[in-house]
């Protein structure tokens, strides 16, 4: 299992912080009070891969990221 760089705990998965777009409806209900109903979404410009323990950002790449997690130790 591969270590993080810069906590140097053992990992076995990262986390996947991305930008996304959404789309919402905005309706009134009976009363006159706004809501919202998602209606689409797609993918943002950015994402990144972080430690799940510490937080820190390790990668800016879906690859980079598979080739970290099948690191053996």
């Amino acid at each position: 299992m591969p270590k993080c760089p810069h906590c140097g705990e053992a990992i076995n998965r990262l986390v996947n912080i991305c930008e996304e777009i959404v789309e919402f409806i905005l309706e009134l209900d009976e009363n006159g009070k706004p809501r919202y109903y998602r209606n689409d979404s797609w993918p943002g410009n950015w994402s990144y891969y972080e430690c799940p323990e510490c937080g820190e950002i390790l990668f800016t790449s879906e690859r980079e990221s598979i080739e970290f997690l099948k690191q053996k130790p």
